[in-house]
């Protein structure tokens, strides 16, 4: 019997991790399109100017009375990126399947810097699978798809973005071996 075994096994996820600096090289590869060894996701991007972002702050002003502004209000706090009203800024927000590691990173650029603190790196475990669901959109009966990663020994679930297309899934399903199971 191995000696180091034990130790062996305690030092795998160690040597897996990624290295900071390796994740911000990775990144601006990934945003070059010089990196190729891996899947690159639909990123998310939303361009607020200084007109959409004074329209939502004025019908969540106007409409508060009726409660809808509430929802104005809330997304002009929270969903708009913290820059100046009489700025235009671009947000971006990407995932890219790391084929090395067997992981997906999640980073964002606003205006053309990356957030560093935002970059976080997802072990996909053994047994994962990627989930499918429908869910609702309200009363008049449309729906759209969800899909997560499903890591079955912690539980951890990776929603995948709603740019996301279902092509784009079965791509990544075959890509990382990973397979698409109907979630109920």
């Amino acid at each position: 019997m191995d000696d180091f075994a034990d130790l062996e096994e305690e030092l795998q996820p160690v040597a897996s991790q990624i290295l900071h600096s390796d994740i911000v090289e990775l990144i601006k590869n990934i945003e070059s399109d010089e990196e190729t060894n891996g899947f690159k996701f639909t990123p998310y991007e939303i361009i607020w100017t200084p007109a959409s972002s004074i329209g939502c702050l004025v019908l969540g002003i106007v409409l508060t009375p009726l409660l809808i502004g509430v929802f104005w209000l809330w997304i002009f706090f929270t969903q708009r990126p913290n820059v100046p009203i009489s700025e235009t800024s671009y947000f971006y927000e990407c995932q890219y399947y790391i084929a090395e590691h067997h992981s997906i990173l999640e980073y964002e650029i606003l205006n053309g810097i990356l957030d560093v603190t935002s970059c976080k790196v997802h072990p996909i475990a053994a047994g994962s699978y990627i989930g499918y669901e429908r869910v609702s959109m309200g009363d008049n009966g449309n729906s759209r798809a969800k899909y997560t990663v499903r890591t079955p020994s912690n539980f951890v679930q990776l929603t995948m973005k709603e740019s996301v297309k279902s092509s784009e899934v079965s791509r990544f399903s075959k890509f990382s071996g990973l397979e698409i199971n109907t979630i109920s």
